[in-house]
């Protein structure tokens, strides 16, 4: 169509529509922005005077790239947030391990969650409609604890306490759903499989080595 240039997915490739400074350091190299289904991007703020360390919070920008609100933290937010696509709600946690989860309109604290230590991995919001963990925000820590808080209210629905940190950048991927059970794999080469409504493991096995 045309003698525009079109990429493997069908789309034109151009000019990006907007474009975003957003943090960077030793820190962010897993660090992403959450894409809302409205094409807003929630990525870290960064508050001058600044260190790599900074960023004390989070800024949802519009599809024009201006900013709408910004939320700040206590400490500094090393993971990457999480949106629920079904859901009004977007969810940050810092390196202390405080998470919240915000109205996607306004940047308001619906709940608050404290882990009760830091949080580097990214975290993974399971819609309510999803089959498998329904309504559960997964967040990892340093600690070597993985939390499933319930994604409307905040509370505890269980938390496993995996052999490495979970929470460390060498993790691979933090936490993932899957349509039986929540997956995760750690720093001792060990991927273990947990049901969704209890925690309790499923499966576990040694790949060997460390993921890197």
């Amino acid at each position: 169509a045309g003698g525009g240039r079109w990429s493997e997915h069908g789309g034109p490739i151009g000019d990006p529509t907007i474009a975003l400074s957003v943090p960077t350091g030793p820190w962010s190299r897993g660090l992403s922005p959450a894409i809302l289904p409205s094409g807003s991007i929630l990525a870290p703020s960064r508050l001058p005077p600044c260190d790599p360390l900074c960023s004390h919070g989070v800024t949802l920008y519009g599809t024009t790239g201006s900013p709408l609100w910004s939320f700040n933290t206590s400490s500094a937010v090393v993971s990457s947030p999480a949106v629920d696509p079904r859901g009004p709600y977007v969810f940050v946690a810092d390196h202390a391990g405080d998470v919240a989860s915000l109205s996607a309109a306004t940047g308001r604290v619906a709940w608050r969650y404290s882990t009760g230590s830091p949080v580097s991995a990214p975290l993974t919001a399971a819609p309510s409609g999803e089959l498998c963990c329904a309504g559960l925000l997964l967040v990892g820590t340093e600690g070597g604890m993985l939390h499933a808080v319930g994604l409307g209210d905040g509370s505890a629905r269980w938390a496993f306490q995996g052999g490495d940190r979970l929470g460390s950048r060498a993790v691979l991927g933090g936490a993932w759903t899957l349509p039986d059970g929540v997956l995760f794999a750690g720093m001792n080469g060990f991927v273990t499989r947990l049901l969704p409504v209890s925690g309790a493991v499923a499966w576990r096995f040694s790949a060997g080595a460390g993921f890197e």
